[in-house]
């Protein structure tokens, strides 16, 4: 039986976080051949453990990660040894690209670096991969999925920076039935490295009514963002697409 927030009738919280750092890219610049096989950086590790700091008393009823290692390791440092049911939830894995390197150079900047401004448009895909279209409908189905479950009222995500746009999108449209509509706004939430959104959503007969966002891309080692002027994807491909700054 749930518990609703204190003070509250049906309301539950989600902490949603992106993971820590990673690197998509050799170093000679040419993209990694599998990059839902990438680790945590040094910097990565730092800030899941300063995460974990910042959550310090913080009560989690479950934490789900996407069963990618950047996930499950950053839910890992973050929980420390908190006694947490974790579970694997594949449906939360990023958007999948089909190969960077199939985009020619002139693209690279409409393709990758605005992708998910540009997810809404008919046809729209990652990396000549995913459909947009499909990619946000199983995130919605996930999403859906945890609010007629009745084990937690706080929960802890593990997630990706598409994931996440498309979850706040729909936290913030309440368009809880309408994925497609979920990607207009996507483009519009920056989601920094191991950053945290809270998230509460007011649940009734096990669906979502009403959802407010409480905090949004908090990182705990630059609150204010001081110096952060490029957005995630800027700043992922960066050295693949040179032609992002206008």
């Amino acid at each position: 039986m749930i518990i609703p927030l204190s003070g509250t009738k049906h309301r539950r919280r989600i902490y949603l976080m992106r993971h820590g750092e990673v690197s998509y890219f050799n170093t000679d610049g040419t993209p990694v051949k599998e990059p839902n096989l990438v680790k945590l950086t040094s910097e990565g590790r730092e800030q899941a453990n300063l995460m974990r700091k910042m959550l310090n008393g913080v009560h989690f009823d479950r934490a789900v990660h996407s069963g990618l290692t950047r996930t499950k390791e950053t839910l890992q440092r973050v929980l420390g040894d908190q006694k947490v049911v974790i579970e694997k939830v594949p449906e939360l894995i990023e958007v999948q690209p089909k190969s960077y390197i199939s985009i020619p150079e002139s693209r690279r900047e409409t393709e990758l670096v605005y992708a998910f401004e540009n997810a809404h448009q008919e046809g729209a895909s990652y990396g000549n991969g995913e459909l947009f279209t499909d990619f946000s409908k199983r995130i919605l189905q996930a999403f859906n999925m945890f609010l007629k479950r009745d084990d937690w009222s706080s929960l802890l995500i593990v997630a990706h920076d598409g994931v996440n746009r498309i979850l706040l999108s729909i936290a913030t449209s309440n368009c809880f039935n309408d994925s497609k509509s979920a990607l207009k706004n996507m483009g519009g939430f920056d989601q920094d490295p191991c950053c945290l959104n809270i998230i509460d959503v007011d649940v009734v007969h096990k669906k979502a009514e009403l959802a407010r966002v409480k905090a949004l891309n908090l990182t705990p080692k630059n609150l204010i963002k001081q110096e952060n002027h490029l957005s995630s994807m800027e700043q992922i491909f960066k050295p693949y697409a040179m032609t992002y700054v206008s």
